[in-house]
């Protein structure tokens, strides 16, 4: 009834298709005209009447484009031959109504850029673990898990806290660097390491690990720069940042500064999407994503995971993400579903589409207005009841005590046990390694993995156990059994072994003793060294969940060849990815440094105000130092006091040793000055130069996890800060000459200021890479402090005679204290540069003229 007005759903539905329609009807001349000219008045012009590309993505194009769109648009022009900077108003009239024409198209989106084209990888894998060792323990936290990840499809990875979610990605992407993995993995069906493949894999931290300093674009092309192959010439890595920028939808901010908690920047949903984005500039074939939705409001999350289904649609790209509580729209787009529980186990995988209908299969109801993502949480974390959990089923279930009771064996002790192949267990019941039935030792019940209660309906199972450890039927007491199992609970995995050992007992008021305490005899053999009143609730959950290990474990064995030839078996061998060649390591060192120089610059201002505290903190020290000029003339003639008036012995002795007092208390002050500045100079130089490393620790460990040079990152860093803290030495050591007026030369000087800054950055960074990041400060401070103080030569045990009367102390000093040659420099290129010394100045105005000197006899 509203011809004026259009409903949102309306617009969504039918705008693409009636812009296609309507670029039919191409622009005309005019109307284009009028374009650039509105475009002209919103952004500007060049020298040449063109309009640069880059504006094109704030322009009014913006308003009815897509910045995808806006891309393919400059994609078509610079085609075009000698448009490679902007866009003349000629060739604005001239093309853009067809290149309109184009983009407009519905399947405009589904074609793929050239600079984008990667093609996935086929990752199947077979009983894939994960091995940590807690303490004196060995714990899996991935669990004996089959799967694949097919090319051209995204994954989803879910379930609850402790289920392994984010060790899977690390096992399958060759970062699980804190435990071992076993298992089988097929790369494009070839038996095949992942780790040789690290060139094609990219994989985004759940934080985001970006240049704060830099601006979006200038964080992808530094990126491409140092992970896309050797050869790859800075136009190529232009065009790949602008395609890259323009899937994500960034191309609008490319030009603003990330930043992070200190400084303003970009939106948590934008920053996300630039962490997504370094990985694409290596251009991978499979992308591994840690929680990508984390931290990031239901739009922003929706905006991230249709990227990244873009990517998977127009590439062909493999997707696996962890994902946690995905809203119903997002856990659309999911091609795939890994469901796990606690330990790493496997509830469910296969065609996400298909889970609901899995467990509704098993008799779980979902509520109705319930998300499917959170019922599914909730099942996998055995908080969902079916409506056979008691009943156990005939897929494996585990059998509640009581059912124990009504066992065929009364009086007796069972072990009963049920898993889905055998050779798990390493022996079958009633034959175990060549012992006979009725005669189990000790070690082999301990070899138990899994076990049930419900023995009689499992076939596979077979015959009771009649004995245990060489007992007859009702030979063993409670207290034994618990015993048995006490002992050899280290043999036992506690998570993945549930072992039930039930006194039978004779009569019916027996049999019908309250639950709570074979609840509590239930728990004591789940676990030793738990007290045996474990909360109901939680032992209930874990029955659940090994009742769904189990059931899943039952269904995958089920399914028809084909179902599983399509989703879990690896596909026939085809061709690996090439490795690319890397980027040779002087390159990468010549990006790192151009890279740490705009860091720097960007951060001027906290570099100057790092300069100006050890300016300030140097003429505190050399004002408070208590050398003064020496007032030395350079040919000092006759203004000495020379030997010749010693005319006795007795004037020998006493004046002997006053005729040379200038010296050593020259030298002994220019000592302690020099300890005392080089001590403040060492700590706050190496204190300043960690900051390029623990600043960036975070985006060092991920660019080296990537593959980039680790020693092209610190050599950079060195030479980096080196100049910097060089620099403040320098102008320190200006300072200190003009205040101090030595006698020794400037460039001396200067010279043994830097040395010393040089050998402060040297240390600072490598304690900044061995010790933890919250204790760089302080073991850099105490390092610097200590050790200079102890070995510079001037204080006990560290004395100038020690060390030259001690080689290996000597080297030792060397080698750790950063005043060691620092304050014998300072003091020695002084005492060099004074007039030979045989007795005191006689000048009246000289600071060191003995008093004595005026009422000598002579």
């Amino acid at each position: 009834a509203h011809h004026d007005k259009v409903a949102r759903a309306t617009f969504v539905s039918f705008f693409l298709d009636s812009l296609a329609d309507a670029s039919q009807l191409l622009p005309t001349s005019e109307e284009a005209e009028e374009l650039f000219n509105r475009i002209i008045e919103e952004v500007g012009t060049t020298e040449n009447e063109e309009i640069l590309y880059k504006h094109l993505y704030t322009s009014s194009l913006s308003s009815f484009l897509s910045d995808l769109q806006i891309y393919g648009i400059i994609s078509r022009f610079k085609q075009q031959e000698g448009k490679q900077k902007g866009i003349s108003q000629h060739d604005f009239v001239k093309f853009y109504p067809l290149f309109l024409g184009e983009v407009s198209q519905p399947s405009f989106m589904s074609v793929r850029a050239s600079e984008l084209e990667s093609g996935g990888l086929d990752v199947a894998f077979e009983h894939l673990c994960l091995t940590v060792t807690l303490g004196k323990k060995q714990v899996n936290v991935v669990d004996d898990v089959t799967g694949r990840l097919r090319s051209d499809t995204m994954t989803a990875v879910m379930g609850g806290s402790g289920s392994g979610k984010s060790s899977l990605l690390n096992a399958l992407c060759g970062r699980a660097f804190y435990g071992k993995v076993t298992g089988s993995v097929k790369i494009n069906g070839n038996d095949s390491k992942i780790e040789d493949h690290k060139a094609v894999i990219g994989f985004v931290p759940q934080e985001d690990i970006v240049y704060p300093d830099l601006t979006v674009r200038e964080n992808l092309l530094y990126s491409g720069r140092l992970q896309l192959p050797a050869g790859t010439t800075d136009e190529e890595i232009a065009d790949l940042a602008d395609a890259t920028m323009a899937s994500l939808g960034l191309s609008r901010i490319v030009n603003s500064l990330v930043g992070d908690a200190r400084r303003r920047g970009i939106s948590g949903g934008e920053k996300k999407r630039v962490n997504i984005g370094l990985e694409l500039m290596k251009k991978p074939n499979v992308l591994f994503l840690d929680e990508p939705t984390s931290g990031l409001d239901s739009r922003s999350a929706f905006v991230v995971m249709e990227s990244l289904k873009r990517l998977v649609s127009t590439q062909g790209m493999t997707v696996a993400c962890v994902i946690h509580q995905p809203r119903t729209d997002i856990y659309d787009m999911f091609d795939s579903l890994f469901l796990l529980g606690v330990g790493g186990r496997t509830v469910y995988h296969g065609p996400a589409t298909e889970c609901r209908a899995y467990f509704e299969n098993l008799g779980f109801q979902m509520q109705q207005g319930e998300s499917q993502a959170d019922w599914f949480l909730d099942i996998s974390s055995g908080e969902v009841e079916s409506s056979d959990i008691e009943a156990g089923g005939t897929n494996g279930g585990i059998m509640n005590t009581s059912s124990l009771n009504k066992s065929i064996f009364g009086n007796s002790f069972e072990v009963a046990l049920q898993t889905a192949d055998d050779h798990d267990i390493g022996f079958v019941l009633g034959q175990a390694d060549g012992v006979e039935r009725g005669n189990f030792a000790v070690k082999e019940v301990a070899k138990i993995r899994y076990a049930t209660t419900s023995a009689e309906n499992d076939i596979r199972v077979g015959d009771k156990v009649v004995g245990i450890n060489g007992h007859g039927v009702g030979q063993m007491t409670l207290e034994d059994a618990k015993a048995l199992i006490s002992k050899h609970s280290e043999d036992l995995t506690t998570e993945k072994s549930i072992v039930f050992v039930q006194l039978m007992r004779q009569g019916e008021d027996e049999q019908s003793n309250d639950s709570t305490e074979d609840d509590g005899e239930e728990s004591f053999l789940l676990n030793p060294d738990k007290p045996s009143n474990e909360d109901g609730a939680l032992s209930k959950a874990r029955v659940a969940r090994e009742k769904l290990y189990r059931q899943w474990t039952v269904h995958f064995e089920n399914l028809s060849p084909s179902q599983k030839a399509r989703y879990y078996n690896s596909p026939k061998p085809f061709s690996l990815p090439i490795t690319p060649k890397a980027v040779p390591g002087w390159r990468q060192l010549h990006v790192q440094l151009r890279r740490n120089c705009l860091l720097s610059w960007r951060n001027r201002d906290a570099r100057l105000l790092d300069c100006v505290i050890l300016l300030i903190a140097i003429f505190a020290m050399t004002l408070l130092g208590g050398v003064k000029s020496s007032s030395f003339a350079s040919n000092p003639g006759s203004n000495f006091l020379w030997i010749k008036f010693i005319s006795s012995k007795e004037d020998a002795s006493q004046m002997l040793p006053l005729a040379f007092m200038y010296a050593l208390e020259g030298v002994n002050t220019i000592q302690s000055y020099a300890m005392m500045v080089g001590l403040i100079v060492s700590v706050l130089i190496g204190l300043n130069a960690t900051k390029i490393i623990t600043e960036k620790k975070l985006e060092f460990f991920r660019e080296a996890q990537s593959g980039v040079s680790v020693t092209a990152y610190y050599i950079a860093a060195s030479i980096t800060s080196t100049f910097e803290q060089g620099f403040t030495s320098i102008a320190g050591s200006v300072l200190a000459y003009l205040v101090l007026k030595p006698s020794t030369s400037f460039l001396v000087y200067l010279w043994n200021f830097f040395m010393l800054s040089w050998l402060s950055v040297s240390w600072a960074l490598l304690l900044s890479i061995v010790v933890p990041l919250e204790s760089v400060s302080t073991v850099v401070g105490f390092w610097n402090a200590f050790f200079g103080l102890l070995f510079c030569g001037k204080v006990p045990p560290g004395l100038y005679t020690d060390l030259y009367d001690n080689p290996v102390m000597a080297v030792f000093a060397g080698f750790v204290s950063n005043l060691r040659f620092f304050v014998e420099g300072i003091a020695v290129s002084e005492a060099k540069c004074l007039p030979s010394q045989s007795g005191y100045t006689s000048s009246s105005v000289a600071f060191n003229y003995p008093e004595f000197y005026r009422s000598y006899p002579y």
